[in-house]
């Protein structure tokens, strides 16, 4: 992964963005509610894939989340496999029905 990246909370697109450089290489977009903030899209540009971006995108969207309270609603395929495959400390995740929290195949 590169160096120089970072990543912002934009509350007027409702998206977490990546940056690499001066570049947006990516966002996972949510939708904030009352105590819950659902994860419905991420997306990183292919001009910046393989670089472990995407992680490190929803890494910093869910703790952050979790941090200002929210319960963490993943209905976002690669939000839900990021859950499963880590621990949040404090995260509380409300699985979308149909959803499964286990990661037993």
């Amino acid at each position: 992964m590169t160096d120089d990246i970072r990543i912002e909370r934009d509350d007027e697109r409702s998206s977490y963005l990546i940056k690499v450089g001066d570049a947006e290489a990516g966002y996972a977009h949510f939708v904030q509610g009352d105590g819950e903030i659902t994860f419905d899209h991420t997306h990183v540009d292919p001009n910046f894939a393989g670089q472990g971006l995407a992680g490190a995108l929803v890494k910093f969207a869910v703790t952050d989340a979790t941090a200002r309270g929210s319960r963490i609603v993943p209905v976002c395929s690669y939000v839900q496999a990021w859950v499963r495959a880590h621990d949040v400390p404090g995260a509380v995740i409300s699985w979308p029905e149909g959803a499964e929290a286990s990661t037993a195949p």
